[in-house]
């Protein structure tokens, strides 16, 4: 019955996080196409802002071409050229503008092809030509072939975020031969006739073509302008573009200029070509300062680059870095990132008066709310195009990040930390932890959990201006995180599977760059769910203290397979590729695997040598840790022989030949170090009893006591206890 209700729970998690899946009958790109067919008014749509209007040619064509490609793959999987050739014509009747046929001939296809037709995505892509991810919604039927999808818009948005995505999709598209498609531009459909591989081997042939047409004209750059002796470039293939700059060290009478370099020049020129809207920077620079030299070279047959030399960063260090501030925050503010719509927002309600001199529009209260800041962008951007709502001193990099120039070495590290914090501490964070740490007091951990998240997300609503409903959404996965890791102060094996299996997930989602939230909850539902499975099957142990080999092998198998099953689920529930998440579980499981066997040792199996009858005299030791140690409450414990069967014991670690010769137990494992005694009842019981304190107090709770105890009285803990056996006395 536990395990009905565990997978439930688990199944439910699952269905929270899925929103439903794209059809095409449905999709509002489909509808806008439609009735723009009809009414003959996409003509008209690329005369808004492209950032700001959602349905810009550009992205429509992707979406159409994906669409066509699609049903091309269905249509070359039957052999179906009467319907191939039909394709064709419509294609040359210019498919955007009449989408009507298209999509009729799509409708007529689900006689033949029901399941096909019913699998057909409307792949969306925003303002950036990024592919939108699709929920892949475990729940419904074709998740499979969701999950598909999935990897490959992973596959196409890696393309895209590169600094030349556009044009290294022109080039992959002239360097790949894809005779059974009929459109020229790479879509996301494509991607399946793409190996990784062969993206990278493409790559890194572009970012050669591209870095020696760099190099040739910053030679051309420097000696027009005399800059010869101050930079110093090298070709290296794991940078975006392929090329690192230095100053020209070897050169002395240089030293302003190499002041300059270091502190304005390189930081600007590695934002710049690290950007992956830097083509459009370069078209924004070109109409701003006409003076500064934008070099369009072509590097390939029908493709052209942009190109701005760092002799030209030099020359108009001032003029390329106003620009590129100006460019960035006005790109943020489109793509409503909260930090950038923040500080205009408190610009907007010191300056009300003057927007509204200079602007039609205006915002009610003191304030505006997001909403507003949001619909009042395009007029900020007319009318105040440098940004005054941000330091003059500060750029911001495609990613949001605030950078300082003219600092280097302490200055850079006291900026960064000084950042750091004022991200990390925000005042809704310590209210909010404040709140919680008093109610948990009141009503216990899970109640400061629910606090925390409300209180978090209503001054969220407030900072921001936002409404709190939309913020309030967020509380159910931050509350089930925050769950996972209070169940640390609770007792019971559940609540001990729950934390460590929430701390072990975090820490991988961590690692593989995934959301940490989804982590902690995956890791802790994972492990209750093992918890359910019998002793010898969660962690297998060849018996035999010569089998260290055999045990280290059957250890790393076993954490790379849970790391894997916790790495798909995580890559699900974050839209992303299922394979990639796996893989990376593989890898991580592996590591960590070896990492215990290092410093904590192989594993080895006593279960056989202790008895219940062992444990309940043991309770009564003077040996006890109960009694033997000040680390501990005098309670008492009995522990059963479930919970000492579920420690994992290990042995001949790194850390008892290097650092001490002392026992010691840690969720659930148990070291024992000293070499004569792996099968002495006595010490395998008195570690047994450490692990059994820690499900009685809580795994966070138990370690917090320890660490108080060490505080207090030092190795002075261990003194009173010394074991004998047959005349043999240890000082553990």
């Amino acid at each position: 019955m536990r395990v009905f209700f565990i997978v439930l729970f688990f199944t439910k998690i699952l269905w929270a996080f899925s929103s439903p899946q794209f059809h095409l009958d449905n999709d509002s790109y489909i509808e806008f196409l439609l009735q723009s067919s009809r009414s003959g008014a996409l003509e008209d749509i690329d005369s808004q802002n492209s950032a700001l209007h959602p349905y810009t040619h550009k992205r429509l064509e992707l979406l159409v071409d994906d669409l066509i490609d699609q049903v091309s793959d269905i249509l070359f999987k039957h052999h179906d050229l009467q319907n191939l050739n039909r394709l064709k014509n419509i294609l040359q009747e210019k498919p955007i503008e009449n989408f009507e046929s298209l999509y009729r001939f799509i409708k007529k296809l689900k006689t033949p092809y029901p399941k096909e037709i019913s699998l057909l995505v409307a792949q969306n892509y925003n303002s950036d030509f990024q592919a939108e991810s699709i929920s892949l919604s475990l729940l419904k039927k074709g998740r499979l072939s969701r999950l598909r999808r999935l990897r490959l818009i992973e596959k196409f948005n890696k393309i895209v975020r590169h600094p030349d995505g556009e044009n290294l999709l022109c080039y992959l598209m002239k360097k790949k031969y894809l005779p059974s498609y009929l459109t020229k531009r790479l879509t996301v459909q494509k991607m399946k006739r793409i190996r990784l591989r062969e993206i990278k081997k493409i790559t890194l042939s572009y970012q050669s073509l591209f870095a020696r047409n760099l190099l040739s004209l910053e030679t051309k750059d420097s000696k027009k302008y005399q800059t010869q002796n101050l930079f110093e470039m090298r070709y290296n293939p794991r940078r975006p573009i392929g090329i690192s700059l230095f100053p020209q060290y070897s050169t002395q009478p240089f030293k302003k200029e190499r002041q300059k370099i270091r502190q304005q020049v390189i930081p600007l020129y590695r934002s710049i070509y690290r950007a992956s809207n830097k083509n459009a920077f370069f078209l924004y620079l070109i109409k701003r300062y006409p003076e500064v030299v934008v070099h369009k070279e072509e590097i390939f047959p029908g493709i052209q680059a942009l190109f701005l030399t760092p002799t030209q960063i030099f020359i108009h260090t001032e003029k390329v870095l106003q620009s590129y501030r100006d460019f960035q925050l006005a790109y943020l503010l489109n793509q409503k990132n909260p930090a950038i719509i923040q500080r205009a927002r408190l610009w907007l309600g010191k300056n009300k008066d003057l927007f509204s001199q200079k602007s039609t529009l205006s915002f009610e209260g003191k304030l505006p709310t997001k909403d507003e800041v949001i619909r009042l962008t395009p007029a900020l951007l007319k009318y105040f195009p440098d940004s005054p709502w941000f330091r003059e001193d500060l750029f911001v990099t495609s990613q949001g990040n605030a950078k300082k120039l003219n600092t280097t070495g302490l200055g850079k590290i006291v900026f960064n930390t000084t950042q750091f914090l004022k991200r990390t501490f925000t005042y809704q964070t310590i209210l909010s932890s404040l709140s919680s740490l008093l109610v948990s007091q009141l009503i216990g951990p899970f109640g400061g959990v629910v606090t925390y998240s409300l209180v978090f997300d209503s001054l969220n609503s407030l900072h921001y201006g936002s409404q709190w409903i939309n913020e309030i959404k967020k509380s159910p996965k931050r509350i089930l995180m925050g769950s996972a890791l209070a169940a640390g102060y609770l007792s019971g094996q559940l609540a001990h599977s729950l934390f460590v299996g929430g701390v072990s997930g975090g820490f991988q989602a961590l690692m593989t760059g995934r959301p940490i939230d989804l982590g902690i909850i995956t890791g802790g539902v994972y492990q209750a769910l093992l918890l359910q499975l019998p002793v010898g099957f969660s962690h297998y142990t060849v018996k035999g203290m010569d089998q260290n080999f055999a045990n280290a092998l059957i250890e790393i198998a076993q954490t790379s397979f849970h790391s894997s099953v916790r790495g798909l689920v995580i890559a699900v529930l974050d839209n992303g590729d299922a394979l990639k998440g796996i893989k990376e579980g593989v890898l991580y499981g592996a590591a960590l695997a070896g990492v215990k066997i290092l410093i904590l040792g192989f594993r080895y199996d006593p279960r056989d040598l202790v008895t219940q009858e062992n444990l309940n005299q043991y309770a009564e030791s003077t040996h006890n840790p109960a009694i033997s140690e000040r680390a501990y409450s005098s309670e008492l414990l009995v522990m059963n022989k479930e919970h000492f069967d579920r420690v994992i014991w290990r042995k001949d670690s790194l850390y008892s030949k290097v650092i001490n010769n002392v026992s010691f137990e840690v969720a659930g494992n148990v070291s024992i170090q000293e070499s004569t005694r792996f099968n002495s009842v006595d010490l395998l019981s008195h570690e047994a009893y450490h692990y059994a304190q820690e499900l009685h107090f809580g795994a966070l709770r138990f370690y917090l006591k320890y660490l108080k105890s060490v505080w207090k009285f030092g190795a002075s803990i261990y003194e009173d206890y010394i074991v004998c056996e047959n005349g043999h006395c240890f000082d553990p």
